[in-house]
C-alpha cells in the first residue's frame, strides 16, 4: 500500500489507517459474500414470486444459509490451523 498521502502522520497513525482500511476491505467483501450466498439461497429456495413465504422456502433457505455458515467456520478452523 502506497503510503504517499500519509506522510504528514505518525507512524502510528499511519498503522491505524492502514488497519481501518484492511477492516474496512474485509467487511466489503464479507458483505458480497453474505449477497451472493442469499442470492443463491433465495434462486434455489423461492420458487414463486409472492409477497410472503410458504414455510417449506422459510425452512430450505435457513438450512441453505446454516450450511453456508457451517462451511465458513470450517474454513476459518482449517486456515487457522
Amino acid at each position: 500500500m502506497s503510503q504517499g498521502g500519509l506522510g504528514n502522520l505518525s507512524a502510528e497513525q499511519q498503522e491505524a489507517v492502514i488497519q481501518n482500511v484492511r477492516m474496512q476491505s474485509q467487511m466489503q467483501a464479507q458483505q458480497e459474500i453474505i449477497t451472493r450466498v442469499t442470492e443463491k439461497c433465495f434462486a434455489v429456495c423461492v420458487t414463486s414470486p409472492g409477497s410472503t413465504r410458504r414455510n417449506k422456502e422459510q425452512v430450505c433457505f435457513a438450512d441453505c444459509l446454516d450450511r453456508f455458515m457451517d462451511s465458513m467456520q470450517f474454513v476459518e478452523r482449517a486456515m487457522s490451523d
